[in-house]
């Protein structure tokens, strides 16, 4: 089940792709919201909600992260969800660019969106175009927005309401097909 409405995150050609073709792993599935959204608070209520249905681990208690990491091809790519984010940091060590959801109502672990430079020339040339958008890098402490003290009860507990939730769901439906049967039962 996709809880998502399709008209207004633009999910549609994805998920006749995701149908048709299926996706093989969640990184092709990631490469397509980014691509066709354009801003980046559309792209990160889409991937949680996604990643739930695509990735091979179908339980977040497998991560043994306090962050989810998803790659960016492109610098324009990072710079549509820079944009948007709670914070964007430079990686000296690997020339790399990221940055940080972590609205953890929608997902329990901050999501953390990678850009790595194939060559050092590259990377100068990709902090010159994300500070020339007015995109500010390592102004907030990295782990403040990965929560990483908190992320085993945030996970735990996201858990629990996404079980109590279904049974909840599970036991009303089960009353509705009750209600639905006496109805007919009755109408007859």
């Amino acid at each position: 089940m996709i809880n998502a409405n399709d008209c207004a995150y633009n999910l549609n050609d994805i998920l006749s792709k995701f149908e048709s073709n299926g996706y093989s792993n969640f990184t092709d599935f990631a490469k397509d919201v980014i691509a066709s959204n354009s801003d980046g608070k559309s792209i990160d209520l889409i991937i949680p909600m996604m990643a739930y249905n695509v990735i091979l681990h179908k339980d977040l208690s497998g991560f043994n992260s306090s962050f989810f990491r998803i790659e960016v091809e492109s610098i324009s790519d990072l710079i549509k969800l820079a944009s948007d984010a709670n914070g964007s940091f430079i990686s000296l060590n690997d020339m790399g660019l990221f940055c940080v959801y972590n609205d953890f109502d929608i997902f329990p672990l901050a999501r953390v969106y990678t850009y790595q430079a194939p060559s050092i020339e590259i990377f100068t040339s990709a902090i010159k175009q994300a500070r020339s958008l007015n995109i500010p890098f390592n102004n907030i402490n990295l782990e403040l927005l990965t929560d990483d003290k908190n992320a085993d009860a945030r996970i735990s507990e996201h858990l629990n309401n996404l079980d109590n939730r279904f049974k909840k769901n599970k036991k009303n439906l089960s009353k509705g097909k009750f209600i639905t049967l006496l109805l007919l039962v009755v109408l007859r």
